[in-house]
């Protein structure tokens, strides 16, 4: 169960890079096939899967820094903007630009600045 578990701590670590399945299969110590059953039957999703899910999760936080949506799809090792865009809006429904613009910050009746958190 240890080995499963840093492989996917691996993969959370190294997710802007590419990252070949033999690759991950090697450190695991098992051929590709026998990895992707493993990992899929573990975690639920394949490891490529899991790697979107990570990249767009880091996605996220950097869109809600304030980092353009071109700069985030280079950082987290996405191949292209569009790449980014069309994965983005699979996973929460929205687009990057429409998600930053959920979190613009918002003054209150008050005048107090009302920065909005992660609404999703």
């Amino acid at each position: 169960m240890g080995v499963r578990l840093t492989k996917r701590e691996f993969l959370r670590e190294c997710y802007a890079e590419r990252i070949p399945l033999e690759r991950v299969s090697a450190i695991a110590g098992l051929s590709p096939y026998h990895f992707l059953r493993v990992f899929r039957s573990t975690v639920g999703l394949t490891p490529h899967a899991y790697l979107n899910h990570v990249r767009v999760s880091r996605a996220k936080n950097m869109l809600a820094s304030g980092v353009p949506a071109a700069q985030v799809a280079q950082s987290c090792g996405f191949c292209d903007q569009s790449h980014f865009v069309r994965l983005f809006k699979q996973h929460l429904g929205l687009t990057p630009g429409r998600y930053q613009q959920a979190l613009v910050t918002r003054r209150c009746a008050t005048g107090s600045v009302i920065t909005a958190r992660d609404p999703f």
